[in-house]
């Protein structure tokens, strides 16, 4: 066996999977994220261009790490854990300006039961957006918002819903 250095986000795996987080790494993106924002940026594309979409194209927003995504319920092969805006809300779809789609693949909130009921929360990561024009973006967690009121509704930067004054989508209450 040699010495090479294996990157960090290969050692990192979830408890009852068998797949890389790829948002436990380093400053290296993992191939499959940039996997992942190529098949967004298709998705959007396609999406965009207001044609009826067959099951293959709508599974190009079904991201290979979701594999890993933190919530197992969220893990399943028929499951999209993707938003596309054509299907939230009518009332709701103008806060989202441009963007076409959006996941929280990346995020990890990391919980931590407390006594009692209370559980406490080191979230980190990234979600990623995907415009009309297939751009996409990698959005720190720390700069999303959410709606006022009892909406989980995420709020990127650049948006017209997007304020710094709203409340942080996860507050930090580090353990």
């Amino acid at each position: 066996m040699s010495n090479q250095l294996i990157p960090f986000f290969f050692l990192a795996l979830l408890p009852g999977c068998d797949r890389a987080d790829a948002v436990s790494r380093t400053d290296d993106v993992p191939p499959s994220v940039l996997d992942a924002e190529a098949r967004l940026s298709r998705f959007a594309l396609l999406e965009a261009s207001g044609k009826r979409l067959t099951m293959d194209e709508m599974m190009l927003a079904r991201l290979p790490d979701q594999d890993a995504i933190e919530d197992p319920s969220r893990r399943d092969r028929r499951t999209i854990a993707t938003r596309i805006k054509s299907r939230i809300p009518a009332e709701r779809r103008a806060l989202y300006g441009d963007l076409v789609a959006w996941t929280d693949t990346y995020v990890r909130l990391n919980p931590k039961r407390l006594k009692g009921d209370d559980t406490a929360f080191r979230p980190e990561g990234f979600w990623l957006t995907v415009d009309s024009k297939g751009k996409t973006t990698r959005v720190p967690i720390e700069d999303v918002r959410v709606l006022p009121g009892n909406s989980p509704d995420p709020l990127f930067p650049g948006t017209p819903g997007y304020a710094k004054g709203v409340p942080a989508y996860y507050w930090k209450n580090v353990w």
